[in-house]
């Protein structure tokens, strides 16, 4: 396992990442999700939670907004004993195919990554399911093939019986070379999750790149109550 600081330091722009894995004593699972940007306009958002407790990214500055499809969007969702977490618009994908009795996996048919060439910013989720016994999670990403051509690929990667202390990390971006939007490669990152949800949050929020990093959301369940506790850190103080 790697530390979160270490993998997150590495990169200077690892744009957005999903971050899912349980405490060392098995008392909670801990969850978050990061944006960066490089752009005025990706730069131009804050997190907040709407009345049921769903994160949603909003504009920082109304009249500075553009493009409003590829950045503002909910990035979570409840269904049941699931919490869906993604970076766009396919949450609402995932939510109603889920409501109409199919899987995380069969939401993505028509879902593709982002159409903003020659970037083809992947879309990046997860899921996280909850009962009375036990835990597990699922991580997606859907990326462009090649940077000239229409060539989707599609990967999942499926946890079923997570390990005390340790976690999986995904993101956008596996930056390589020059090239800091290349996209990320291989296998969710195995991490070490910290004891207690303060440092999970602080470490994940200091270790982004000060440039870039735009905001964090940390979520804290509690395994046997499933209650939930809840972080936001935005650098845009409003």
């Amino acid at each position: 396992m790697e530390n979160i600081e270490t993998i997150l330091k590495n990169y200077e722009y690892p744009g957005r990442g999903i971050i899912i894995g349980l405490t060392e004593n098995k008392n909670n699972t801990f969850l978050a999700y990061f944006i960066m940007g490089r752009s005025e306009n990706s730069k131009n958002r804050v997190f907040k939670l709407d009345e049921d407790n769903n994160l949603i990214t909003t504009p920082f500055n109304n009249k500075s907004l553009k493009n409003k499809d590829l950045i503002i969007y909910k990035a979570t969702a409840k269904f049941e004993n699931n919490i869906i977490i993604t970076n766009g618009c396919h949450t609402n994908t995932i939510l109603e195919n889920l409501k109409n009795g199919s899987s995380f996996k069969n939401s993505f048919k028509d879902v593709t990554y982002e159409e903003d060439p020659p970037i083809f910013t992947p879309r990046i989720s997860a899921i996280l399911n909850f009962d009375e016994t036990k835990i597990n999670y699922t991580f997606s990403i859907i990326k462009n093939n090649s940077k000239n051509e229409n060539s989707p690929v599609k990967f999942f990667y499926e946890f079923p019986s997570p390990l005390k202390g340790m976690g999986h990390l995904i993101h956008t971006y596996k930056p390589k070379d020059e090239d800091l939007t290349n996209s990320f490669y291989g296998e969710p990152t195995q991490i070490k999750i910290p004891k207690t949800f303060k440092e999970f949050t602080n470490t994940i929020w200091d270790s982004l790149n000060k440039e870039f990093k735009i905001s964090l959301f940390t979520l804290s369940l509690n395994n046997k109550t499933k209650e939930q506790k809840f972080n936001i850190i935005n650098k845009n103080k409003e």
